[in-house]
């Protein structure tokens, strides 16, 4: 044999010796999920839903005319809901490096959406400073459009989750029981 063959065997070994060795040593995530109702810690916080409400995306905007500038007209007639969810944050202890996480994505089948900053700020804007207890207004556009039909046709009836953190711990908070609301008019 050669010794470019001899020196390739031993680093084609050395690469799935290493690849295995990190399987079987690295730490596995984590998933813990918390119904609706329950509470989640997470960076020293704990978050509850409070209230949940899918909305049809013009319904929405229909209803709450002052958010109006933040309106896409084009997601009006597509399909797209705004999942309006109410997250009650409290201090989990007297930690002083306790912080709200600032970026909570929500998952749906397969599907990742982080919340709008502008509107969930313009809908909470009378809350200057957050303290444990109070409840804070998130958005969450959902577009139907990122579903297959088998998912469209289920809804009414989707479960959602919030995430925070990914690795080497996830923490989900299920959103399961949400109210329905449309625009009656005036």
């Amino acid at each position: 044999m050669s010794g470019k063959k001899i020196i390739t065997i031993i680093l084609c070994v050395l690469i799935i010796a290493r690849i295995a060795y990190v399987n079987l040593n690295a730490r596995q995530r984590t998933v813990t999920t918390a119904e609706q109702g329950k509470t989640i810690e997470y960076n020293g916080v704990k978050y509850s839903i409070a209230n949940a409400v899918l909305w049809e995306y013009g319904d929405f905007f229909d209803a709450n005319g002052d958010c109006a500038k933040f309106e896409e007209e084009t997601l009006r007639h597509d399909g797209t809901k705004i999942l309006v969810v109410d997250i009650r944050i409290e201090k989990a202890n007297d930690r002083e490096d306790a912080m709200i996480e600032q970026s909570i994505p929500i998952t749906y089948y397969h599907v990742v959406n982080w919340y709008n900053p502008y509107l969930t700020a313009f809908i909470n804007r009378e809350k200057t400073s957050l303290k444990s207890g109070d409840t804070i207004s998130i958005p969450y556009e959902i577009y139907e459009s990122s579903l297959n039909n088998k998912q469209r046709k289920n809804m009414d009836t989707m479960e959602f989750r919030l995430v925070f953190g990914s690795y080497p711990e996830r923490k989900e908070l299920l959103i399961n029981d949400y109210k329905r609301k449309e625009y009656a008019g005036e």
